[in-house]
């Protein structure tokens, strides 16, 4: 099988002169492979873990343990049962020598695929658990053939999805369609319930009352997923609308330059409120550097400067960023 080198991973410097290339081997049992180098003596232990994004405590998607021999070590990951999701990763390399010297461990970055693949492979994704969710939603009109565990299964197969924890969505994928799946149980049993007495109101208000419920777990999972995949025009278009709002702020001054920064903030949380939180850090360091142009004390020169210099990089990239994400079709059309 050819190896596909997905990202080569620059030597560090690191304690022990450690050096890891990583690649992406494609495949009916995709893998990731990892073949480094350690300035370690034979049979030293190195702890490796493969986080999507970067590191976060508790967040591995997998961990492996290998020993140096000869200098050298290697290691291959299998996560993903139809191809390696693209997109950003972090290979955590870590040691824990013998006393009294301290552990240490370090973070490699790598990458797999285009950032437009990446965006591609996500919408894959969150169209699929759409399609799972959806389809637990059309149970509930069709209670004939034990709905509740055709709705489990499907719920036990999301929950096994190692894209979507890479992606964050275990609130969809647990608890969400959890809940989902416990509130059809109970549509279908308050149904029974009222078929069993079509004159009883309050059992009939119960059953109504049911379905309520469901279909406002419903829309609330589906209106979660929508808020991952709102297309990138929209959200490039909003960004500009920012950037033009900041590049008049050097001409203002008193109550107009105030107002301008009331405007912005009010644009930026409108913004964060419609993207994903993966870029809500950008945001906040966008906040950060523009915030310095309402300071009335600095010469518009100056705050001229920092709009080229500091801020419309930042809102160029997000913008460009945003431009990738161009989804077929989209969730909020099926969003209830």
């Amino acid at each position: 099988m050819t190896c596909v080198l997905a990202f080569l991973i620059a030597l560090t410097t690191a304690q022990d002169d450690v050096a890891v290339v990583v690649r992406d081997v494609p495949g009916v049992q995709p893998r990731i492979r990892c073949e480094g180098t350690a300035g370690l003596p034979d049979g030293s232990r190195l702890e490796l873990r493969v986080y999507y994004g970067a590191y976060v405590p508790g967040r591995e998607l997998q961990h492996r343990a290998v020993q140096v021999r000869n200098g050298a070590f290697s290691s291959e990951f299998s996560i993903f049962p139809e191809k390696n999701l693209a997109g950003s990763y972090a290979l955590r390399v870590g040691f824990k020598p013998p006393e009294p010297s301290r552990p240490w461990s370090r973070d490699i970055p790598f990458r797999i695929g285009t950032p437009l693949e990446a965006e591609q492979d996500r919408a894959r994704v969150l169209e699929r658990v759409a399609r799972d969710v959806r389809a637990i939603g059309a149970l509930a009109d069709d209670l004939e053939g034990r709905p509740p565990e055709r709705a489990w299964r499907i719920a036990e197969r999301a929950a096994k999805s190692p894209e979507l924890k890479a992606l964050r969505l275990e609130d969809v994928s647990g608890a969400g369609l959890l809940d989902l799946c416990n509130r059809l149980k109970a549509v279908a049993d308050s149904a029974a319930a009222a078929r069993a007495a079509p004159r009883d109101r309050s059992t009939q208000e119960a059953a109504r009352e049911a379905r309520s419920a469901f279909d406002r777990a419903l829309r609330k999972l589906l209106g979660r997923l929508a808020a991952e995949q709102i297309g990138g025009d929209a959200l490039a278009a909003m960004v500009q609308e920012i950037r033009e709002r900041l590049s008049r702020i050097p001409d203002l001054a008193g109550e107009s330059l105030d107002a301008a920064r009331k405007e912005f903030v009010a644009s930026l949380l409108r913004l964060q409120a419609k993207v994903p939180a993966r870029h809500h850090a950008a945001l906040v360091g966008l906040a950060s550097e523009a915030l310095a142009l309402f300071d009335g004390s600095n010469s518009r020169e100056e705050r001229e400067r920092k709009f080229r210099q500091r801020v419309e990089p930042q809102v160029s990239g997000l913008r460009d960023e945003f431009k990738l994400r161009r989804w077929e079709g989209g969730l909020e059309a099926s969003n209830p």
